[in-house]
């Protein structure tokens, strides 16, 4: 996907996304910087025998789950150009596609998802992601201080995790991001979710929800795999046994030999 940068640069510079939300922003490494800060986060609470509670969040279906009538909202509060927001209506809620079936045609009219593979599509989310993400940081319990500056949530665009001192402070901001998320059309799934519990440096079994669904709390041993980085009660690294697989799998693709490599 060729993404120009000025679309996230103006997006940042106007403050239109948090400096937490780091997904596809031109210079900047988010995936290796978030990895590292929870890592840093995990060690210096055992290291300092602190309470902390990490929780990962993950979307249903994120980016064709969003609601046109939400993105119509969206273009119209921006001050962007009007030829823009001419082309940004026309391309989601003025959108038709017609399928050939046979000698026949069937039209239908997408009422929901950000088109993908285009230069606007991850700017686009990160923007209707935004309010979810600036409500559970804006809330007023204390977060998790780590060497003089607090750490609340991470972002990647619909990668999030949520940082607080004890499970009973973390529930309540998941409460808000399943709140605010549900008016944009968005849920979280529980399966897929998880949360990692620290009381006096050592892990804890404490649990936390979506809705009313447990969601899983991460043992002594185990891991959850956050932008591809493996975090948990142990500093570990992918086991070298998914190496062979994994190239296996790139070697098969339809990449180019340069992408291969």
């Amino acid at each position: 996907m060729l993404l120009d940068p000025r679309i996230t640069e103006v997006a940042s510079d106007l403050g239109w996304l948090s400096h937490e939300q780091k997904g596809f922003l031109p210079g900047v490494h988010g995936i290796p910087e978030h990895a590292l800060l929870l890592q840093t986060v995990v060690e210096e609470t055992k290291t300092k025998r602190k309470h902390m509670s990490i929780a990962w969040l993950d979307m249903c279906n994120a980016f064709d789950s969003v609601p046109h009538a939400i993105l119509n909202e969206l273009f119209t509060s921006f001050r962007i150009p009007e030829d823009l927001r001419c082309i940004l209506v026309d391309i989601y809620p003025g959108n038709r596609t017609d399928f050939a079936v046979g000698k026949e045609f069937i039209r239908i009219f997408p009422t929901a998802g950000v088109r993908q593979g285009d230069a606007l599509s991850s700017p686009i989310f990160n923007l209707v992601s935004e309010p979810p993400v600036r409500a559970g940081k804006s809330n007023i319990d204390p977060r998790f201080l780590l060497f003089g500056s607090l750490v609340k949530t991470t972002a990647y665009a619909d990668d999030i995790a949520v940082v607080t001192n004890s499970p009973s402070e973390n529930q309540k901001i998941i409460n808000v991001y399943t709140l605010t998320a549900n008016t944009l059309g968005l849920q979280f799934n529980a399966g897929k979710c998880a949360c990692l519990v620290f009381d006096k440096g050592k892990p804890s079994d404490a649990q936390c929800t979506i809705g009313d669904q447990l969601i899983r709390c991460l043992g002594p041993d185990d891991q959850e795999t956050y932008l591809g980085t493996p975090i948990g009660g142990k500093l570990r690294f992918r086991p070298p046994t998914d190496l062979i697989p994994n190239l296996d799998k790139i070697a098969a693709s339809h990449l180019a030999p340069w992408q291969k490599l």
